[in-house]
């Protein structure tokens, strides 16, 4: 679905959209039903293995505490707001994109197409600028579908075509500048992700021996 700036926005007009957390818990129960039976049966095998308790506790509670950690940012910090002239979006850890409106030239929704995840493909909302570059993206299964659709009246428009699936590649050709460095390089950040998540199991593991 695209959806194209089709009207001014006054100074009159003012939108701050937050993080539903229905939205997120339903994307949070996807993820224990795909993650639950690996869990299940690694927590079996650490019981039956005493030497490896250790190890699984620690892992369990570093990423335990990582995910904790990550949703409460999220819902305390993160919003987007059209506000007077500006549009801002405000991330997790509190970063800060301020544009102005006239600048911006519409939303388009896409759906993400993942080959290598067991999840289902995101759709991605994406603010453009008047020159077709990204300004930023959002995960549309984790704002209020109400709230989505108005933010999409305000900035133009929306039509009722299912969003188009596309590749990471495809993606960054149509909107370039969209999705940042992390976006651009999933699989980086799970690297860097595990190397914190091992190290914090170090901690953990030796602070409990």
């Amino acid at each position: 679905m695209t959806v194209d700036r089709t009207a001014d926005l006054s100074s009159e007009r003012s939108f701050v959209m937050r993080p539903s957390m229905g939205q997120t818990g339903k994307v949070l129960g996807t993820a224990l039903l795909l993650g639950g039976g690996y869990v299940a049966l690694r927590l079996v095998r650490a019981w039956q293995d005493p030497s490896g308790r250790p190890l699984f506790i620690g892992m369990m509670v570093v990423l335990v505490a990582l995910v904790a950690v990550g949703y409460l940012l999220f819902f305390a910090r993160a919003r987007i707001e059209v506000a007077g002239e500006r549009l801002l979006k405000v991330s997790a850890f509190g970063g800060k994109r301020s544009f102005p409106l006239s600048g911006v030239g519409g939303v388009a929704f896409r759906v993400l197409h993942q080959p290598l995840s067991r999840a289902g493909d995101p759709t991605l909302g994406v603010v453009y600028g008047r020159d077709g570059r990204g300004l930023f993206t959002f995960s549309a299964r984790l704002w209020d579908p109400g709230d989505v659709l108005r933010l999409a009246g305000l900035l133009g428009g929306s039509d009722a075509q299912p969003p188009t699936v596309v590749s990471r590649k495809e993606f960054e050709r149509e909107f370039p500048g969209a999705l940042n460095v992390w976006e651009r390089h999933p699989y980086v950040l799970g690297l860097v992700l595990s190397l914190v998540l091992l190290v914090g199991v170090v901690v953990v593991v030796s602070l409990k021996s």
